[in-house]
């Protein structure tokens, strides 16, 4: 026997679309998990200081890193120049890239830069204004 809910005078089926209902907290997981990703390198300098990162919404995120906000690390370390980024499928795959990124030699990350980005320029321009 299937139950239809009336809310706010809308008929709707279990536990669809109700606030809070496990079915909708299921579909923005999945939403979330299926959204492309950006696994990101800001340094503050040709061979600096690196960050490794992670976000959904690239341009975003390389704004608030260079409006102040965003981590500690690149408050600190004034690291606001993108000189690399990737897109990765979803948001697991996105982790396990940013993670071993991250345990990677420092000359391997300069050598990833080097290849894909060989003059250091800021890519964040490219993201923010793709015209």
């Amino acid at each position: 026997m299937q139950v239809m809910i009336k809310s706010n005078g809308v008929d709707r089926g279990p536990d669809k679309d109700i606030p809070g209902s496990p079915l909708r907290y299921e579909r923005q997981c999945i939403m979330v998990f299926m959204r492309k990703y950006y696994v990101y390198i800001l340094t503050n300098k040709r061979n600096g200081t690196l960050y490794v990162g992670m976000a959904g919404k690239l341009g975003k995120r390389v704004v608030r890193h260079k409006d102040g906000g965003g981590s500690k690390f690149v408050q600190k370390y004034k690291t606001h120049r993108l000189v690399y980024f990737e897109k990765v499928t979803n948001y697991i795959e996105a982790r396990k890239r940013e993670r071993q990124l991250k345990w990677w030699k420092r000359k391997w990350k300069l050598a990833l830069i080097e290849q894909t980005n060989p003059e250091c320029k800021d890519l964040s321009k490219e993201i923010l204004d793709p015209g």
